[in-house]
C-alpha cells in the first residue's frame, strides 16, 4: 500500500485529475477490502478466545466443585474421628 501511495505521489505531476481520482478510488477500495478482511479475522479470533475462556472456566469450576466436595467429606471424616477419640 505504501509503495502504491508513493507511486501515486510520483505520478501526481504527470496525471490528470481524473486519473488521480481513479487511482485514489482504487487505493481506497483495496484499503477497504484489507480492513474488512482484518476485521473478519479479528471477529473470528475473538470468538475463538471467548469459547476457549468459557471452556477453561467450566473446567476450573469443575475442579473447584470437586475440591469443595472432597473438603466437605474430609471435614466430616475428621469430625467423626474427633467424636470417636473423645468417646475413647
Amino acid at each position: 500500500m505504501r509503495q502504491k501511495a508513493q507511486e501515486v505521489r510520483q505520478l501526481q505531476g504527470q496525471m490528470t485529475l481524473t486519473e488521480l481520482d481513479r487511482k485514489h478510488s482504487e487505493l481506497l477500495e483495496k484499503l477497504t477490502q484489507a480492513n474488512a478482511a482484518t476485521l473478519g479475522e479479528m471477529r473470528s479470533l475473538t470468538k475463538e478466545v471467548k469459547t476457549e475462556v468459557a471452556d477453561l472456566r467450566k473446567g476450573l469450576q469443575g475442579q473447584i466443585d470437586t475440591h469443595r466436595t472432597e473438603t466437605m467429606r474430609l471435614t466430616k471424616e475428621l469430625a467423626d474421628m474427633r467424636e470417636r477419640q473423645e468417646k475413647m
